[in-house]
């Protein structure tokens, strides 16, 4: 997958999937221990996710980038990525609007 929309990249209707497929690189990186190379590709994941927009998706990049960062016993790193990822998530609106598209008309009841 990455390297077909890599080829794509430049063109904005692919660009989210771009993101997606180093995500999914990373992530299988991850998963192998390599925690070296999967943060680079979890740093690039977040750089195309920056130019997409998604606040959801740059939340959940940023927390990957931290767990790679606390795997590499880098904590100070880990934290301002964590917090980081804090932040992005309480001042992002498009979390609840993201639910209200899976739930037309009525949000899930967390609390069950």
């Amino acid at each position: 997958m990455l390297m077909i929309v890599k080829q794509l990249r430049q063109k904005k209707e692919y660009l989210h999937w771009y993101a997606i497929a180093l995500s999914y690189k990373a992530d299988d990186l991850h998963a192998l221990k390599r925690y070296d190379e999967a943060f680079g590709f979890y740093f690039l994941a977040r750089e195309a996710i920056l130019k997409t927009g998604d606040a959801c998706q740059l939340t959940n990049s940023t927390t990957c980038l931290g767990k790679i960062a606390y795997k590499r016993k880098r904590y100070n790193e880990a934290a301002r990525f964590f917090k980081e990822a804090y932040i992005q998530r309480s001042e992002s609106i498009a979390y609840p609007i993201a639910l209200l598209k899976i739930y037309p008309g009525r949000l899930p009841n967390w609390r069950n």
